[in-house]
């Protein structure tokens, strides 16, 4: 987890990003990562629905999905 973080703030300076709107996050083990998030960083839940939960930091939402199968979790507007 500690990479993943690494490699985001390691972007967002490169690529100069002022804000980011979401970060989804397809996990192995749902519960563990819900325990991680909610009781060892003290994220709070900002909506939630079994296979997902998403956390709002700041402006940033930060979302983590059950990995089960390829998924979209923003559509892209182009």
């Amino acid at each position: 987890m500690q990479e993943i973080i690494t490699i985001l703030i390691l972007i967002i300076k490169v690529m100069k990003i002022e804000k980011l709107f979401a970060i989804c996050l397809l996990v192995d083990s749902y519960e563990k990562s819900l325990n991680f998030y909610t009781n060892v960083l003290g994220f709070k839940v900002n909506s939630k629905d079994g296979v997902f939960t998403d956390f709002k930091l700041g402006e940033t939402s930060l979302a983590i999905f059950q990995k089960m199968e390829q998924r979209v979790c923003f559509q892209r507007n182009i």
